[in-house]
Formats: C-alpha cells, structure tokens, sequence
C-alpha cells in the first residue's frame, strides 16, 4: 500500500538529496538492517541526514511494512486454529475408540500426523512473521539473538518436562526472558 504523504514533492526532494551521498545511503541501509529501521530512521534524523519530509514518509512506510506482517500473522493464525481444531476431531474420536491392537494401525494415527506437519508449518511460519516484525524494530542482529534465546528457553523446557517425566507439564516460568524485547 502507497504511503501518503503531506508533501509528495518535498519528499521527493529530500530523497533525492538524500541519495546523492552513496556512502550515506549505505551506512543508512546498513543500520537499518543491523539496528531495525526506526533507530537507523531515528539516528540519520538526529545527524542531519534524512530531513523531515522524508522522515515522516519512511516512519509511516515502515509501519505499513509492519501492517502487512501482521496481516500475514493473522493469517497464519488462522490456519494454526484450522489445524488445531482438525487435531482435536481426530483426539476425540481416537479417545473414544473401543477397539485398538496397535499404533500404527489405526487411520487416525497418520491423520493427526498430517495435521501435526501442518500445524508445525504454520508455526514456523508465524515465527517468521514474528521475527520480521522484531527485525524491523530491534534490527537483524537482535533478532538472531532472540532466535538464539527462544531455541534455549524451549530446550531447557524439554529437559524440565524430561525430568517430570510428563511431556505435557508446561513450564512458563522458563519463557519470561522470552517476553523482554
């Protein structure tokens, strides 16, 4: 979607001037990547560098950015619900089964498997749009380290849950670090 803006023409302008300076527009693009978009927005602001027509321009563009992940988000969530609700059909009749002589050998076994790798899919897809989002804000370098952060919380739940030894037992106070941006 378009951004608009107050003054299409000063924007112009102060792009153009903007981009006359290669060495500035990829020490910009640099920290837009590494640092997230705002603080890289935020820091040419302050040196001088983007004037504020342009200013105002990628700080509404950059939130019409975050406006598409989180509609791709909604999206995902939507087909996680699908799946989980699929999943519990597929429980509920296995719960209620009489007569069962093995695992494998019931078709709602490799039913819920399916729904399973299609849960798993949209889960990942939804980190992604949830990484994208944090990427945008906190920068690629943050958002590696919180990829790096959510694989050691989850380990350490499956180790707590291994000791338990109840798969199911949910162990939230070890994913509060992962509520800090």
């Amino acid at each position: 979607m378009a951004t608009r803006d107050p003054n299409p023409a000063a924007v112009k302008r102060e792009l153009d001037e903007f981009t006359k300076n290669p060495a500035q527009v990829a020490a910009f693009s640099t920290a837009a990547i590494n640092d997230g978009y705002f603080i890289a927005l935020e820091q040419a602001r302050i040196k001088g560098s983007i004037k504020p027509a342009l200013f105002g321009h990628e700080y509404r563009r950059y939130y019409d950015m975050l406006l598409a992940q989180i509609k791709k988000s909604e999206s995902h969530l939507q087909h996680i619900k699908a799946a989980t609700f699929r999943m519990e059909a597929i429980s509920s009749r296995s719960k209620d089964r009489q007569s069962v002589d093995r695992v494998f050998g019931q078709p709602e076994d490799a039913k819920f498997q399916d729904e399973l790798r299609i849960f798993q899919a949209w889960i990942a897809t939804l980190l992604e749009s949830y990484f994208a989002i944090y990427a945008v804000i906190l920068g690629a370098r943050n958002a590696e380290r919180k990829v790096g952060e959510f694989a050691v919380a989850f380990r350490r739940v499956i180790q707590a849950q291994r000791s338990d030894a109840d798969l199911t037992r949910t162990h939230t106070e070890l994913l509060k670090n992962l509520t800090e941006l």
